[in-house]
């Protein structure tokens, strides 16, 4: 790894680099399966730590280790994510250790976990932090799923066990954990995360918030960081950081492949609005700010080491996006918007109606689908209807307003839309219908939407209950039209059943 040659080009603090055992062989997967049953011990990374102690004089004082909690790549049954009641389960708090002691000797601030749900794993754990795959897996199995309290519970317990291996071989660690510690993915990762909290001693727990990778404005990050702490209240999270992660070179759905390195201009997230969100991101955390890239769709952007050929082989990231890494922490606008439009959707008539089809006449089982009645004001959800605000999306910067021109039904349509430009995430009105009207039955659920850009992804109608989420995303249009899904309500339904109008805004420079 030619660290000096990244170092003269990039002007960050420090990396996140993956280790594999010295016996790393190409058919083992490309990386130390740290979170399954295998067992690593600290003989197998010699080689790697004097590496790492070889690396001298750099300025990239802040590097952790890439730690992966789903083990990937068709791993032979032994070596797959284990049970978390699983009394082998100490083995993977131990290999814990032996990457907190490759940290320490490598002179690395600590560990980078990752508790995203990859696909390619085996077991009903597969997904170690996500009980409803379990569950489902576990009945396929023919078995009864322990309970998602006794999951919590135990997962806990495995924090603070994980947490004590740790901080017996290297006290003052830091741990960074994306996607974030719990608040946006889910009750497992939060138990696995208080765990840690409740025995951390010296060490440092840091909140990567993966959520602001599109993010560009101070007010939008900012609001995010309020938002995760107001879902994690309460004194174990004193003293726990706040970060960000930046994906720098994001692209729209649209647009995933056409990064354009040489004309950088015309890329969604040119240098200066790059430049402006990590300084944003910078303000608002703690202390770090991480950065990620969707290189693989890029000709000319990243640099590897790579491990199929045995070669080093760099690519430089092109000048104008690496000033605006080393600019990004000089004084910058915190009111600073990026200049370009401000999507925003229409809904109206919408309906759900037993059977499969909407005829005339035909009762309405939703309350207020003409929107005809907004007695909260005309910037609140309109009667019958809640504003749900997805994880990406900032506490103030969603809106809904009840808009007089050109409605398809009655006065008004209810618009969805981000109150600050360049502002993105997940928006949704959704409204709750007593199980015992539709359990059982087949139901069709409508609406008419207008979108004044045909090119804004995911707008969509979607029924929700417990897990199954039907979508119906109408194709590109710029006037109104009528969309509608069809499907059975479980007979078991016994809570209410959410049905949602929801839109996803994606920042758009033209």
């Amino acid at each position: 790894m030619r660290v000096v040659e990244l170092e003269r080009h990039l002007p960050f603090d420090g990396l996140v680099i993956t280790v594999s055992p010295d016996a790393f062989e190409l058919e083992d997967g490309r990386y130390a399966r740290w979170f399954g049953g295998k067992r690593h011990h600290r003989k197998d990374f010699q080689q790697v730590i004097e590496d790492l102690k070889a690396t001298k004089d750099t300025r990239f004082t802040d590097n952790f280790i890439d730690f992966e909690t789903t083990v990937r790549f068709d791993p032979a049954p032994e070596e797959a994510n284990l049970d978390w009641f699983d009394p082998k389960w100490s083995v993977i708090a131990e290999n814990a250790a032996v990457a907190a002691h490759v940290a320490k000797e490598g002179r690395f601030k600590g560990l980078f976990i990752d508790v995203e749900a990859y696909a390619g794993g085996l077991g009903p754990w597969r997904t170690p932090f996500n009980h409803v795959s379990y569950a489902t897996l576990t009945r396929a199995d023919g078995k009864t799923p322990r309970t998602l309290e006794a999951c919590v519970e135990q997962v806990r317990k495995r924090g603070r066990q994980f947490m004590r291996a740790v901080t017996e071989v290297y006290p003052d660690i830091t741990i960074v954990m994306i996607q974030d510690t719990g608040w946006g993915s889910g009750p497992l990762v939060t138990a696995f995360v208080e765990g840690i909290l409740e025995v951390r001693g010296e060490a440092t727990l840091v909140d990567g918030a993966e959520q602001a990778y599109r993010m560009m404005t101070y007010q939008e990050i900012k609001g995010l960081r309020d938002a995760a702490r107001r879902r994690q209240p309460g004194a174990l999270y004193d003293g726990m950081e706040r970060g960000f992660g930046i994906w720098w070179d994001w692209r729209t759905s649209a647009d995933m492949q056409t990064f354009k390195a040489k004309d950088v201009q015309k890329n969604v997230r040119n240098p200066e609005r790059l430049e402006h969100a990590l300084y944003n991101a910078l303000t608002a955390a703690d202390r770090y700010v991480w950065v990620y890239s969707f290189g693989a769709y890029i000709d000319s952007v990243w640099w590897h080491s790579s491990y199929r050929n045995g070669k080093d082989w760099s690519i430089r990231i092109p000048d104008p996006y690496v000033e605006a890494f080393g600019n990004c922490r000089k004084p910058h606008d915190l009111s600073w918007v990026p200049g370009g439009r401000n999507p925003r959707v229409n809904f109206d008539g919408v309906v759900l109606v037993l059977g499969d089809k909407v005829t005339p006449g035909v009762k309405n089982l939703l309350s207020n689908g003409d929107f005809a009645s907004w007695s909260r004001g005309p910037e609140e959800a309109p009667d019958g209807w809640t504003l749900i605000n997805g994880e990406m999306v900032s506490g103030e910067s969603s809106r809904v307003r009840r808009d007089a021109t050109a409605p398809k039904i009655g006065r008004y349509s209810p618009q969805l839309g981000m109150a600050t430009l360049g502002d993105t995430g997940h928006i949704s009105l959704d409204q709750a219908v007593e199980a015992s009207a539709i359990a059982g039955k087949t139901v069709t659920f409508g609406a008419w939407i207008r979108t004044m850009y045909p090119d804004m992804s995911n707008v969509e109608i979607v029924g929700v209950n417990h897990g199954i989420t039907t979508t119906v995303s109408p194709p590109d249009a710029q006037g109104w039209r009528f969309h509608t899904m069809t499907g059975p309500i479980p007979d078991q339904t016994i809570e209410p059943v959410l049905f949602r109008l929801r839109i996803f805004v994606e920042y758009s420079p033209e």
